[in-house]
């Protein structure tokens, strides 16, 4: 959906869309507290909070085996819609929707991001981030494939969105847990129908994004 345009209802199996579970983790200390959907918190598998979290956000077929539809958003992320509006208007036809990145459009330049930004000059993050790109170009990743911004997921629980979000998971855990890098490359391989919104999580209609450090 462009900027500007209308938002037209669309037809979805209507069993599938009354049942919309919605949710979010807060590891670590996080300065937002959430009470008003399902909330993961710490299990102490990880040592990084970022890694704790990332288990529900991307394995969601795992911890809601028996949901038709869920959506995923960042702690910092609320609905301005109810969940059916959600997936009815966002989701349509597709197995996942997604947002564009708000700030870079391919996943390669993503990579050149975390190469300069300060916060994530850590050698061990860095040597992984090298490693991993290599491998995506030499596996034939195109040069256009686009960048997501994972603030929100809204996924249908299906074997083939199953089988790509237990790869991504793979990525995370093989090379480091930037998961924007490795999302792009999963869908491209699993070759997952996307819907692609190119108006991001922050300027959408639909969704409240409030700043975690104030």
């Amino acid at each position: 959906m462009q900027s500007g345009e209308r938002f037209t209802l669309l037809s979805i199996r209507g069993a599938e869309c009354r049942r919309v579970k919605v949710y979010t983790a807060i590891c670590g200390k996080y300065p937002i507290i959430r009470n008003d959907i399902d909330r993961f918190a710490d299990v102490g598998i990880f040592q990084r909070p970022v890694m704790e979290a990332k288990r529900p956000k991307v394995l969601s077929h795992l911890f809601y085996p028996d949901e038709p539809i869920t959506i995923w958003t960042d702690a910092n992320v609320w609905l301005n819609v109810t969940p059916e509006e959600a997936t009815e208007l966002l989701l349509g036809d597709a197995d996942m929707a997604l947002f564009s990145h708000p700030f870079r459009q391919t996943v390669w330049q993503e990579f050149g991001a975390l190469r300069e930004q300060k916060r994530f000059q850590i050698q061990w993050l860095q040597q992984q981030l090298k490693l991993q790109e290599e491998a995506y170009w030499r596996d034939g990743l195109p040069e256009n494939t686009p960048l997501y911004e994972c603030t929100v997921l809204i996924r249908r629980n299906t074997e083939s969105v199953a089988r790509a979000m237990d790869a991504w998971w793979s990525q995370i855990t093989r090379w480091q847990w930037r998961d924007q890098v490795s999302l792009p490359y999963v869908l491209w391989k699993y070759k997952v129908k996307t819907a692609v919104h190119a108006i991001n999580v922050r300027e959408h209609p639909m969704f409240k994004h409030v700043s975690q450090y104030g």
